[in-house]
């Protein structure tokens, strides 16, 4: 995700490119067997307070990594609480999508369209950040 960010033009919305960059976990989940598959690994992390904590830590260390990257930008600010908030706020998104999207259903997969329903209407009327 942060590589995918940091090619990413400098310009851009940073709403819309943490869009692009959580495009990983949408081609992640492009066929049944990979719907299959991560529906499993999410059953097994949430069953294990362990493994839990481990993929919240992991995911932890991306959204830091976003910031960074969202502060490095030539038009981004100093302002790490905002964009740590900014970033939070996307991951809490994707998370919200990803425990609620049904991976069992024999049709096509929504996965895309419920995140982009769920970031427009979460789009910060400001992401000057």
């Amino acid at each position: 995700m942060v590589d995918v960010l940091r090619s990413r033009p400098a310009t851009e919305n940073p709403w819309t490119s943490l869009r692009h960059a959580f495009e990983v976990v949408v081609a992640s989940r492009g066929e049944q067997s990979d719907r299959d598959r991560a529906k499993l690994m999410y059953s097994i992390i949430e069953s294990s307070p362990v493994l839990r904590a481990a993929y919240l830590d992991r995911m932890d260390l991306i959204q830091r990594g976003l910031v960074d990257v969202l502060l490095d930008r030539p038009t981004g600010t100093d302002n790490r609480v905002v964009t740590r908030a900014l970033v939070g706020a996307a991951f809490a998104a994707l998370n919200a999508v990803i425990e609620t999207c049904d991976p069992d259903s024999n049709g096509p997969d929504t996965f895309a369209a419920d995140l982009d329903h769920v970031l427009a209407q979460l789009e910060p009327t400001s992401t000057r950040i």
